[in-house]
């Protein structure tokens, strides 16, 4: 289990590395060595206390300090044994913020690690991910494996360390005594951990299938907002969160109780144990100093009590803790390891220059790893640069799913994507600092209207002047006006406060703030009115020229302009030419036209 754990936190750490780890089992023996010296000094304590047999030994001991008296004898080593266990308390204390600050933290930089990760796998895959899993892994399963396990073991680790030295000092005291005491006292928690194990491991997987069960429930009112209510269904959705929330109550209840019936038992065990210490060390005739030892065990067993039942806890919540592991693993499996050299979404001019140049589609096939289907067939395309090419056909043809092979979204079957006579597969960053894309469900974020133009640009980066010529060319210069504080308005989740036209003029002007050297469109302007689309259509035969532009688009309006159509059916290139030579040779394409949509 822990080489599992640390083969984790090497994967989604790489950086951090494992020296940190020396340092916390230092500190867990210094913490338990001042216990154990603790509980060393009540030795000499209790005999003095008691006047034992050999208390006339300490007393000379600490007579060189000007210490005299049975009642100075008792001042100074009660003070001695406070101070230590005084010194004691505050480096737990220390060590266990310095333990959960690091722990914590490496949580936070995991999670940003597997959201790296998911951001960067093929888009194949994630097409086939569930939100609520994806979810569950960054939350709930890194809890888990930082919190749960990783900072489990480790406060484990100096509990162990604690009890061994502890017992260590004992069995110097009095080994008959040692024996029983961790006879009665270890078989008793090996007893219930063993009991136990089971139990913690399933209530584990019950918290984490209900934690997945929770956004499932919670995502439909959350995105679906509209049609919940419109529907009605909000009684639907809601009782199905409420029924998750009580599952997980009722699981966290469970494992709490199970967590927390080890202190009671053990409790009992204490009382039974002192007793069997006691019997054992009559048995065996050491009674000269019974007394000054059974203080020492009674105390040392108010010490240790603690520290068993926090290992007990510690111990189940590790296991219900080996789910979150198991889940981190699989996903880590399925997901590549992340990409470490990105650019700024906005061009500066430092890094590579981006990909220019002809683009060619060579010998391109695709198909989903789980279809035997083929969506693209022997795709052969070139388009100039500085071209403009508009990609038609009716709904299911494959021309949705060119732009992704074009974008470097999923990877050919067959064949593969030129740009400038590089393969864009090889260059994936700089094939993707080139583009500008703009889609038909543009996502915008709970913030400025500036913020999602320039999306994904650090706030004291972006460049106004740019800012604004993006806004002018994207139609936007009247929202900008109405807007209550300009481009600085926040637009709401998903862009809420506006309307879908004006969501997709937002798209296309965060694709032109990049400067891209080729444009992509698919269905851009399905949600525009007709004057604005004919205003976006003069601004795009302004950049016709001096940017290459590929569309999908179904208005005739659209794409006639486009100085070469490409005609597309059931995954195949079947006609390419201009507007007309494509409507003169394909009568699929001259019936749409007359329909007065392409597709």
């Amino acid at each position: 289990m822990i080489r599992r754990l640390l083969r984790v936190h090497d994967q989604l750490l790489p950086s951090e590395g494992k020296a940190w780890l020396v340092w916390a089992v230092l500190g867990s023996l210094v913490v338990a060595l001042l216990d154990m010296v603790g509980i060393a000094a009540m030795m000499p304590l209790m005999l003095v206390a008691t006047r034992a047999p050999g208390h006339e030994s300490v007393l000379d001991r600490l007579a060189p300090f000007g210490v005299h008296g049975v009642g100075a004898g008792i001042v100074v080593l009660a003070a001695a044994v406070g101070g230590v266990f005084l010194l004691k308390t505050v480096a737990a204390i220390m060590f266990r913020w310095w333990l959960l600050g690091r722990t914590s933290r490496l949580e936070g930089l995991a999670a940003a690690n597997m959201l790296e990760r998911y951001a960067e796998a093929p888009y194949v895959v994630h097409r086939t991910r569930s939100n609520a899993q994806m979810n569950r892994q960054l939350d709930f399963s890194m809890s888990q494996v930082f919190g749960g396990l990783l900072n489990g073991y480790l406060m484990i680790t100096v509990d162990a360390l604690t009890l061994i030295l502890a017992t260590v000092v004992l069995a110097w005291i009095s080994p008959v005594g040692t024996v029983a005491a961790v006879v009665v006292l270890g078989g008793v928690l090996a007893v219930i951990q063993l009991v136990l194990r089971s139990h913690q491991r399933r209530i584990g997987r019950e918290l984490s299938d209900v934690a997945a069960e929770q956004w499932n429930a919670r995502i439909p009112v959350v995105e679906g907002f509209r049609d919940v209510r419109l529907t009605t269904s909000v009684p639907f959705f809601t009782q199905q969160f409420r029924e998750t929330r009580a599952r997980q109550a009722r699981a966290v209840r469970k494992l709490s109780i199970l967590s927390e019936a080890p202190r009671y038992l053990l409790e009992v065990a204490m009382v039974v144990g002192i007793g069997a210490i006691a019997a054992a060390i009559q048995l065996m005739g050491d009674t000269g100093q019974m007394i000054a030892i059974l203080g020492v065990f009674t105390a040392a067993a108010g010490r240790m009590l603690p520290t068993l039942n926090r290992l007990g806890a510690n111990l189940g919540e590790a296991r219900a803790a080996t789910v979150g592991l198991e889940e981190t693993e699989s996903t880590l499996a399925a997901l590549p390891a992340a990409v470490t050299t990105h650019h700024s979404p906005q061009d500066d001019g430092s890094g590579p220059a981006p990909l220019q140049g002809d683009i060619e589609l060579q010998g391109v096939g695709f198909r989903f790893p789980d279809s035997r289907d083929w969506t693209l067939r022997g795709v052969n395309l070139r388009i100039p640069e500085g071209s403009t090419v508009a990609l038609v056909g009716s709904s299911g043809a494959g021309k949705s799913t060119v732009l992704d092979v074009l974008l470097g979204l999923f990877a050919p079957t067959e064949g593969r994507v030129m740009c400038g006579g590089q393969d864009i597969a090889a260059r994936p960053a700089d094939w993707h600092r080139s583009l500008g894309v703009v889609s038909q469900d543009v996502f915008l974020i709970n913030s400025s209207l500036r913020r999602n133009v320039a999306f994904g640009v650090p706030e004291g980066e972006i460049d106004d002047e740019r800012l604004a010529r993006a806004l002018h060319s994207a139609q936007l210069d009247d929202l900008v006006a109405d807007l209550p504080e300009g481009a600085e308005t926040v637009l709401g989740e998903r862009g809420i406060r506006i309307s879908g036209g004006q969501r997709q003029r937002i798209g296309i002007a965060r694709a032109l703030y990049r400067e891209p050297k080729v444009l992509i469109l698919d269905e851009a302007t399905s949600a525009l009115d007709n004057l604005t689309e004919k205003k976006l259509s003069m601004t795009l035969e302004e950049l016709a020229g001096r940017l290459t532009i590929v569309m999908v688009a179904h208005r005739l309006s659209t794409v006639r302009s486009a100085d070469t159509i490409v005609f597309m059916d059931q995954g195949e290139v079947t006609d390419v030419g201009t507007f007309e030579e494509v409507r003169r040779s394909n009568e699929h394409f001259a019936q749409l036209v007359a329909l007065g949509r392409v597709g």
